[in-house]
């Protein structure tokens, strides 16, 4: 539950268009039984088809709607494998020159003069 309401808080738009899919929908089915007089399915009504005809609009753009935000989704979820993947190079970068510093230094030659302080004799 906490995941579905984090989820609404960071994309208040594609909550806002499942929820308007989701109302579309219901009340294309309202609107089926109430305002053509069909409570029964029989020989009257004609094809089921021809019944359910009249709700195709409004599935259509709930049907948009949905893959709109699905898109949406996938659109965000790959910016943010992005971002996640320059900062791992970065990081790999980061320690891939870390260790070839390290490696310089074992490969240079100090020598104490005879004031007791470390020189450098040469690199290799």
């Amino acid at each position: 539950m906490m995941k579905i309401l984090h989820w609404i808080k960071d994309n208040p738009l594609l909550a806002f268009l499942a929820l308007l899919a989701i109302v579309a929908t219901i009340f294309a089915v309202i609107t089926l039984w109430r305002f053509t007089g069909f409570s029964t399915f029989d020989s009257s009504t004609g094809v089921i088809g021809d019944t359910f005809g009249i709700m195709n609009p409004f599935i259509a753009i709930a049907a948009a709607l949905i893959t709109f935000a699905a898109f949406w989704v996938q659109f965000k979820a790959n910016e943010e494998m992005i971002r996640e993947n320059r900062k791992q190079q970065a990081i790999s970068r980061f320690y891939e020159m870390l260790a070839i510093h390290r490696e310089n230094i074992k490969e240079l030659k100090w020598m104490q003069n005879i004031y007791s302080k470390k020189i450098l004799i040469y690199a290799c």
